[in-house]
């Protein structure tokens, strides 16, 4: 319906904005897992010196530290990492432009309304007139 020009530069852009929430969410699960491994290696080696734990006491405090740091690096670094590489999905265009509005708030419901206009969505106006809102809605979120 838009001209792909126009439509492959807001692709770009949102594709870069998804890029960098990926890299953020990476360095949060990062300080995450660094938080957590602290914490737990205080918490067993209180243990340790408290009860003073036999062979038996102490494999079970690897093993739950083991799985503890084994899950957090999937769920907090593999998987950003596979987002910000495009090879998991990461948000769709509607939720980083949500995003987006929601650190700047100036574009908040233009950048949806100029996503809509430029997938066809919500819109049954001749395409003549929807490239005219759309030439407009950008012009005002460039400047």
């Amino acid at each position: 319906m838009a001209e792909p020009k126009e439509r492959n530069l807001l692709r770009d852009r949102i594709a870069r904005a998804r890029r960098r929430m990926a890299l953020g969410q990476l360095g949060q699960g990062l300080l995450l897992l660094v938080a957590v491994a602290c914490l737990y290696w205080l918490i067993a080696t209180s243990m340790e010196a408290l009860l003073r734990l036999p062979g038996p006491g102490r494999m079970v405090l690897l093993g739950g530290a083991v799985l503890l740091v084994a899950g957090l690096v999937t769920w907090q670094l593999v998987l950003p990492v596979l987002r910000w590489m495009g090879i998991m999905p990461g948000l769709s265009d509607d939720a980083v432009a949500t995003r987006s509005g929601v650190v700047f708030p100036e574009v908040r419901d233009r950048l949806l309304n100029l996503l809509e206009l430029l997938d066809g969505r919500h819109s049954s106006a001749p395409a003549p007139l929807i490239l005219a809102a759309a030439d407009r809605l950008g012009t005002e979120l460039a400047t």
